[in-house]
């Protein structure tokens, strides 16, 4: 067995998600609860009242006869709650607070309390609770007026649709970039970062749009409103997608945090070399866990290497830590190659704890072009200064420069002998 809870998106402590709006949403929900607490018994009463008098002789049928419907019309729960044949877009608000049992209200407290937590994020409290209103009100009314079942009077309740829609927020959101999961094995346990849109199919194509299909029909496998999941989710994508689109949100910005400096700060007055440099920089120092502007920050170092000054070179690659490098050694080596190629020096405490791997993929990036392998010397007796405590270390790349050496002086008296 595997649980894996996501926690949150992967962004510096400071930045990670406030627990006060999701205590307020909760608490709200659960007031919500307790003022229809009274109306939810009296409407199961009252229903089982009708089932005792009429008996069970149309529990086969797919819908329930004229008598039967007569009698549901008038159960308490419809005063509130939404049903095929009886709703209205107020009590279709009302319906995202009303839950039908204790088990229900507790499954989507905790949906509740992660879907406003995560989001926030991004987004403002009441911009977040918005998109909770809309999309689940949106996504209860699709559900009442599509949905097939025994009868017209069923109400339809409960904050799955508003938690589907915040989860389809969070997707636009944080698709791209890392989230950190809790997880759980028989045998070990803890958090781990893991790329948000890997399970993006699992949560809405081989869960909800696969399922919501039998909802279609009146004898569908479970009582699960999956068509309010299903348009919840889409509400999400659409009303996030609005949202950054009127905000003019860059696609390489992770967090609200971010984008109000690029707002206040770089927006209209990114024009030089350098001041893209610097942008890329004190964004960073914002959320260092941002690979795209770390992209952005190895381009603009291979494009005017001689640009930064040292204690920029040394910033910058503060940043290219060994899981960013492993990941994305392209743009680092380009980066690295030009950087050289303008006789600088890479910073001496960043090689220093450059692990022996990552250096080793480094080195083979910049072996592939024979017209580089200048570049790689360079790289290679930097890093071996770097590492001159490591005795052991500075033999291997020794090595590693004899077995070069032999390989060029190889290669140039094939070419000398074809030539010849």
């Amino acid at each position: 067995m595997i649980l894996l809870v996501p926690i949150n998106p992967e962004v510096p402590q400071v930045l990670k998600p406030k627990v006060w709006p999701s205590l307020i949403m909760v608490g709200f929900i659960l007031l919500s609860y307790l003022s229809t607490k009274d109306i939810l018994k009296a409407d199961n009463d009252y229903v089982e009242s009708v089932e005792t008098s009429l008996g069970s002789g149309n529990s086969s049928s797919q819908h329930l006869d004229a008598k039967a419907e007569h009698y549901l019309s008038l159960r308490p729960l419809l005063a509130v709650a939404p049903a095929k044949a009886d709703w209205n877009f107020e009590r279709l608000l009302k319906a995202n607070f009303i839950h039908g049992s204790p088990t229900h209200l507790l499954l989507n407290s905790i949906g509740l309390f992660a879907g406003i937590r995560i989001c926030t994020t991004f987004m403002p409290f009441l911009s977040t609770l918005l998109v909770f209103l809309v999309g689940g009100t949106l996504g209860l009314w699709s559900s009442v007026i599509t949905s097939q079942q025994i009868s017209d009077f069923i109400p339809h309740v409960g904050a799955s649709a508003g938690l589907f829609a915040l989860m389809g927020t969070y997707y636009i959101f944080n698709f791209r970039f890392r989230t950190q999961y809790f997880f759980w094995l028989p045998i070990r346990r803890g958090f781990v970062s893991l790329r948000t849109s890997w399970f993006f199919f699992v949560d809405v194509i081989l869960l909800e749009l696969i399922l919501s299909a039998a909802q279609f029909f009146p004898s569908r496998v479970d009582s699960i409103d999956h068509v309010a999941h299903v348009v919840g989710f889409t509400c999400g994508i659409f009303l996030a997608l609005f949202y950054r689109l009127v905000l003019r949100w860059p696609n390489f910005l992770q967090t609200r945090a971010e984008y109000v400096y690029w707002h206040f700060f770089i927006r209209g007055n990114l024009g030089s070399h350098q001041t893209k440099l610097q942008t890329w920089l004190g964004l960073l120092q914002i959320n260092r866990y941002n690979d795209f502007l770390k992209r952005r920050l190895c381009h603009s170092l291979a494009s005017q290497p001689q640009a930064p000054s040292d204690a920029e070179l040394n910033n910058a690659f503060k940043f290219f830590a060994p899981t960013y490098v492993r990941l994305n050694t392209l743009p680092l080596n380009s980066a690295i190659k030009s950087i050289l190629s303008a006789n600088r020096h890479l910073p001496k405490r960043w090689l220093s704890r450059l692990p022996y791997d990552v250096f080793i993929r480094l080195a083979k990036a910049l072996a592939e072009n024979p017209k580089d392998h200048h570049v790689l010397y360079q790289f290679l007796n930097e890093f071996k200064k770097a590492q001159s405590n490591q005795k052991q270390l500075s033999a291997s790349i020794d090595n590693l420069m004899n077995t070069l050496q032999s390989q060029e002086k190889k290669l140039t008296k094939e070419d000398n002998q074809k030539t010849g």
